[in-house]
């Protein structure tokens, strides 16, 4: 395979149980590759990582679903001799099986344009923007955004042996060297690259948004980074497994016992919607979403359905490998072989009933049976419920009056108030001048009634004349005012 005479085997996220890999010792030029007991089992983080060849050591043809804004869907390269397939956050890689990568889909940043040339790579993986692969001699090589030095951080020198990249809004990318230590790069933003454990024997990695997730030597998993929704503290415990993915909030691992096992956030069903029973050989995980393959070549997906990520998934068999990119997916397809099933077809129509069958003879009448002994007197009853209760009481006469309460004590005199201000005092009219004395008037006797000059006549009343009268106010004024006199 490359050209080199060697194949390289490893499990990754998509691809089969780690059982069906080759268990020999592997040279690639001069570096080895050591299989670490299983197969390095290789996941995509927020993006699911398509890298080494499928797990059928088989070439075939690419087939995307979902979003097609960037022509991620519509742009995928023609061909059958592909061997494994990357997702990123709008495009995608794919590895030939002459050991070339191909890109497509959405190019800022140049995760597309920037794709390294050349015939030796062995394993590709997709970032949110950027790009990952590993070659033949066992160095790595990114391209595309650099933003957290997911780039300009990749680690140097050789023996590596797996990838593992963090896709979608995930920034960071891992690597398995040939001893089973992992090393990380990138954003560091929860704890995804300062976290990453030390120590040797891991078997595979996997990248999620802010977390990352390992297989130990002994088939246990470890978590690390951002636990917001669990998908840290939630990692299952035990042993057994042989595989894992991680999605933007989210992890799905693989038991060897071909069972699948989900947790952390569950917005859209990509936990509790984990399909149940065995048989799967391959896991996958997108933004919010997940996918499996199985024993029998073909394909199921659950989660977030934008886009037709999930409903559009292909229901034909004969793939081998698939990955989840942001809001698409791309997997690989072979030729099915004999015995691979189909789409099952629509239920066939309900055929005729049959005939019904002669009555039977009816058999014989049986014989009355003897009358049985008398029983024994039933045991004594249980006593009575008490009867109801007897109507109340009429009720009594009415009690004498109580003494009057005593008196309540007088409240306190209010507060007197404040004295108005006086208002100034007015000018002092002028004196008028003193009128003539009048003549005496007639002696007479009865009511005499003064009004004011002018007013109207009092009805019985004689008019007798005007006079002017004086007086002086209270405050010392004097005042002339003219009067009618009239008498009654």
């Amino acid at each position: 395979m490359f050209g080199m005479g060697t194949r390289v085997r490893f499990k990754h996220c998509g691809e089969v149980s780690a059982h069906r890999a080759s268990q020999n010792k592997t040279s690639m030029n001069t570096t080895k590759i050591r299989n670490l007991g299983m197969t390095i089992s290789l996941a995509l983080s927020f993006i699911l990582v398509g890298t080494i060849p499928n797990a059928f050591g088989a070439s075939g043809r690419l087939v995307s679903w979902g979003l097609d804004k960037w022509g991620q869907v519509s742009s995928t390269p023609p061909g059958d001799n592909f061997v494994a397939a990357a997702g990123g956050f709008g495009f995608s890689l794919a590895l030939r099986s002459d050991g070339t990568i191909a890109a497509w889909g959405y190019n800022d940043y140049g995760p597309v344009s920037g794709a390294p040339t050349g015939n030796d790579f062995v394993a590709i993986s997709a970032g949110a923007y950027h790009g990952l692969a590993l070659r033949a001699n066992g160095t790595l090589v990114s391209w595309g955004q650099d933003t957290y030095g997911q780039v300009s951080g990749t680690p140097t020198g050789n023996g590596f042996v797996a990838l593992a990249v963090s896709g979608g809004g995930g920034t960071h990318s891992a690597a398995l060297r040939a001893d089973g230590s992992i090393v990380s790069w990138g954003q560091d933003s929860s704890g995804q690259v300062s976290g990453t454990p030390t120590g040797s024997g891991f078997l595979a990695v996997a990248r999620g948004g802010y977390h990352s997730t390992a297989i130990r030597s002994d088939g246990s998993l470890i978590s690390w980074g951002q636990n917001d929704y669990g998908q840290v503290s939630g990692t299952p415990i035990g042993t057994g497994f042989s595989a894992i993915c991680a999605g933007a909030y989210h992890g799905l691992a693989l038991r060897s016992d071909g069972s699948l096992v989900a947790w952390g956030l569950d917005s859209s069903g990509q936990v509790s919607s984990t399909p149940t029973g065995t048989g799967f050989i391959g896991v996958a995980a997108g933004d919010f979403r997940s996918a499996a393959l199985r024993s029998n070549g073909t394909l199921i997906s659950w989660g977030l359905d934008d886009d037709g990520a999930v409903s559009t998934t292909p229901s034909e068999c004969g793939f081998t490998a698939v990955a989840g990119g942001g809001h698409h997916s791309v997997a690989i397809q072979v030729a099915c072989s004999s015995g691979c099933p189909g789409p099952q077809g629509p239920p066939g129509p309900q055929g005729p009933a049959g005939p019904q069958g002669p009555q039977g003879n009816q058999g014989p009448t049986g014989m009355t049976g003897a009358t049985g002994p008398q029983g024994p007197a039933g045991a004594k009853g249980d006593t009575g419920a008490a009867g109801p209760q007897g109507p109340a009481g009429a009720m009594g006469p009415q009690g004498p009056q109580g003494p009057p309460g005593a008196t309540g004590a007088q409240g306190p005199v209010g507060a007197k108030g404040d004295t108005g201000a006086s208002g100034p005092q007015g000018p002092a009219g002028a004196t008028g001048p003193q009128g003539p004395q009048g003549p005496p008037g007639p002696a007479f006797s009865g009511m005499i009634l003064r009004l004011a000059h002018g007013s109207p006549p009092p009805t019985g009343f004689t008019f007798l004349g005007t006079s002017v009268d004086g007086y002086k106010t209270p405050s010392g004024n004097n005042v002339v005012i003219s009067v009618d006199v009239y008498q009654k």
